[in-house]
């Protein structure tokens, strides 16, 4: 990350999309997220009405999709 800005949020968000690509889910990728958190996706192909999610139903949701 020599080419990017040192800022923690930079070195965050570069993390947590590392942890993701490589397929983090439960506690791994709970570590970022606010517990409150509150997800709110958009209409999509793949989810056409849209959805909004908890923290519960991002991480099921990230299980499901690493199978």
């Amino acid at each position: 990350m020599s080419d990017m800005p040192d800022h923690p949020n930079i070195e965050l968000a570069v993390r947590y999309h590392r942890a993701v690509a490589a397929g983090a889910a439960g506690a791994v990728l709970a570590a970022y997220f606010h517990p409150d958190v509150v997800q709110q996706e958009l209409p999509n192909a793949l989810v056409p009405q849209g959805a909004t999610r908890n923290l519960a139903k991002i991480l099921a949701a990230a299980e499901r999709g690493g199978r």
